[in-house]
């Protein structure tokens, strides 16, 4: 346990049960801005009796790793002026509207969050990132991010999502990342509209279609659909991405790709390890490529060079 003069409070790793109301008597000692509560036994009554709103300057908590929080009651953080809340492994199963206007940060992950409710975020105007991976999360309300329009990065993976609503994103225009990883999707639709989104993860899910020409928004620079049991992959796949720089597909199970990264005019690095190709001879490779990674296919012999490319656990006779 230590206090720093430049206004943090570090408790991490200890066995504290219960916040004790002489942590104000510390605040007003100095600018306290930052928190540190995470790996302790932190009851949940007891959060429930902390009015952080007296903690004027505070805008970091940590209070991740605290096994006996199951609920966040709305008024705790409600007027506060946090910024950053980390709630990561904490056993969250219930989430109610979150009134901490100021937040730019929230991290929920590795819970057993089951439920969202549509207001949950509503106040949370300024927030930038959300993280809600690793959780139980098997359905979203159409609206749950509605008011979230400063939003840049939002993970959702390892949950159990099954469906996403067509209309979930139309108001994430700044939304820069999204992790949609190993979930339960066998479509996905409505990305048209995120026009600053950069970096998609789609692996581990149960895809057998990449969404259709124009769905993919044409600012992707990273693409990872990795993992996933796609039928087909043609030439129209990729059409509107030409400013993808990177692209993974490995673990597809694809044996036959013939023009599909014609339109990949800016790609830099291509994974297709662990698929079933028997050769490249067909294949139309961008003239960008910096990486090619094509680990355990059925190649008999690579006729392309002038980059690095890795070829390993494929029965290899020749490289030319």
């Amino acid at each position: 346990m230590s206090y720093s003069v430049n206004g943090k409070f570090l408790f991490s790793g200890n066995n504290i049960t219960k916040l004790p109301t002489s942590l104000y008597i510390f605040a007003k000692a100095g600018q306290l801005e930052e928190i540190d509560l995470s790996n302790n036994q932190i009851e949940e009554d007891s959060l429930k009796r902390i009015y952080f709103k007296s903690l004027t300057s505070l805008k970091i908590l940590n209070l991740s790793r605290n096994a006996n929080i199951s609920s966040i009651n709305y008024s705790v953080f409600k007027d506060t002026q946090l910024q950053n809340l980390n709630m990561s492994s904490v056993n969250l199963k219930n989430l109610n509207k979150l009134g901490s206007k100021n937040l730019t940060i929230l991290d929920l992950s590795q819970n057993s969050i089951s439920l969202i409710p549509e207001d949950t975020f509503e106040d949370l105007e300024n927030l930038e990132l959300l993280n809600l991976g690793n959780n139980k999360i098997s359905e979203l309300q159409t609206n749950v991010f509605s008011s979230l329009k400063k939003l840049t990065k939002l993970i959702l993976n390892c949950n159990v999502i099954c469906d996403i609503p067509k209309g979930i994103f139309k108001d994430l225009s700044n939304l820069v990342t999204l992790d949609l990883s190993y979930n339960s999707l066998e479509y996905i639709e409505g990305l048209d509209k995120l026009n600053k989104l950069q970096d998609l993860k789609l692996q581990g899910n149960y895809l057998k279609v990449i969404p259709s020409n124009n769905e993919l928004p044409n600012s992707l620079l990273k693409l990872d659909i990795s993992d996933n049991p796609l039928i087909f992959l043609g030439r129209n796949t990729f059409s509107n991405l030409g400013n993808l720089i990177s692209l993974d597909i490995s673990y597809t199970n694809n044996s036959y790709i013939k023009s599909t990264f014609e339109p990949l005019r800016s790609l830099k690095v291509l994974r297709m390890h662990h698929n079933n190709l028997y050769n490249l001879e067909d294949i139309f490779f961008p003239y960008k490529l910096e990486r090619l990674e094509l680990e355990f296919n059925n190649l008999t012999g690579v006729v392309y060079k002038g980059l690095e490319t890795t070829c390993s656990g494929n029965y290899q006779r020749s490289m030319l």
